[in-house]
């Protein structure tokens, strides 16, 4: 994606209709608006005006999004606290009131047999409600729940580094979700297993990635989209970020415009373009500094 391309989408984006969209499309639209408003707060292009009216966009589709499930809390998380330099004090409380009720009913229910998405979008939104308290974050509500979980999939890894029926894009998940353990709660001790687990699981990413070209595959791209794009405790892989995005935005482009599999797979393009922009910016800064 070229800035001419990214900035005719931005332009799509930010007059879309918010209501009556499926929850994928509210993702996307979501990732987008993110990624568009974190470019423009970290390079020379910021405008305040234009600012103003991604905020705008995010505010509407904040209070588009249904919250009556972990799904939509998640959404909701991320239009909070992934939007850089926004101070949401409203919408925390609303995330917070949201947490407490749904994620409190989840870790409550007597029957999770076959939640495993709604077990890792619950996971995560622990990890959005407790990760900026200051101090030992650890003694909240649902953060033992949580390292159980984590506790369990480290139990779980065989000698070879890999769980028992799980597939690829459950398994950049759950690393995710082991790293944020990591990073946000301080947790050392399951590092060696994670660093097993995350070969294992790469190496097999590796090894199918070319045969992943079709829309039933956007799914597990885009899970390791989200494992691989930003530095943390597991090894960064930039190159292969880059080709999982060059692989979506071809799949995109033999899909249906305006399809749901076309709003995913372009708003990781879009993220993916959006990042790539500051880097350089930030590049350019520190060899001006030099």
């Amino acid at each position: 994606m070229d800035n001419k391309a990214l900035n005719e989408l931005y332009r799509f984006v930010i007059r879309h209709k918010l209501h009556a969209q499926s929850p994928v499309r509210m993702a996307a639209l979501a990732r987008m608006l993110v990624a568009y408003n974190n470019l423009v707060c970290m390079t020379a292009e910021n405008d305040y005006d234009e600012r103003d009216r991604i905020i705008r966009k995010i505010d509407a589709l904040f209070d588009a999004v249904d919250c009556r499930d972990t799904g939509g809390l998640l959404l909701r998380y991320r239009l909070t606290k992934d939007v850089m330099l926004a101070v949401y004090g409203d919408r925390d409380v609303e995330c917070g009131d949201a947490y407490r009720d749904i994620v409190g009913r989840f870790v409550t229910s007597v029957d999770r047999v076959g939640m495993t998405l709604d077990e890792l979008d619950t996971m995560k939104c622990v990890v959005y409600e407790l990760g900026n308290i200051f101090g030992d974050n650890t003694q909240f509500d649902y953060y033992p729940w949580f390292r159980e979980r984590c506790e369990e999939w480290i139990c779980g890894i065989g000698e070879n580094g890999s769980w028992q029926s799980v597939d690829l894009a459950v398994a950049a998940r759950r690393l995710g979700l082991l790293e944020d353990n990591r990073c946000v709660f301080n947790d050392c001790s399951f590092d060696d297993w994670m660093l097993s687990a995350y070969g294992y699981y790469k190496a097999e990413f590796e090894r199918v990635f070319p045969s992943l070209n079709t829309h039933g595959d956007i799914g597990m791209l885009g899970a390791w989209a989200d494992l691989l794009r930003m530095p943390g405790f597991l090894p960064c892989d930039t190159d292969l970020y880059d080709r999982v995005i060059g692989r979506m935005e071809t799949i995109a482009g033999t899909v249906q415009p305006r399809s749901d599999i076309w709003y995913t797979a372009m708003s990781y393009v879009v993220e993916h373009r959006c990042l790539s922009i500051v880097g350089k910016a930030q590049e350019e800064m520190l060899r001006d500094i030099a």
